[in-house]
């Protein structure tokens, strides 16, 4: 079947590409628990800090049972 076919050796752009979309394909894949984290150390963990200091109990309850 591939008997006097010449094999195609790839450019270094093509295999630059290549580690290019493996590279992003590998962090799109972890990407969503490290915004998930910094989402939570950054945005809610300081709020939710800020009502109990600021309403105590009540405000914590008053945002969960909203």
């Amino acid at each position: 079947m591939f008997r006097n076919d010449k094999l195609i050796k790839p450019s270094p752009a093509q295999i630059g590409f290549t580690a290019l979309v493996a590279v992003i394909g590998g962090l799109s894949a972890h990407a969503s628990p490290v915004v998930g984290y910094a989402l939570a150390v950054g945005l809610v963990i300081p709020f939710t800090i800020s009502v109990l200091i600021e309403d105590g109990i009540a405000g914590i309850w008053a945002l969960l049972t909203r």
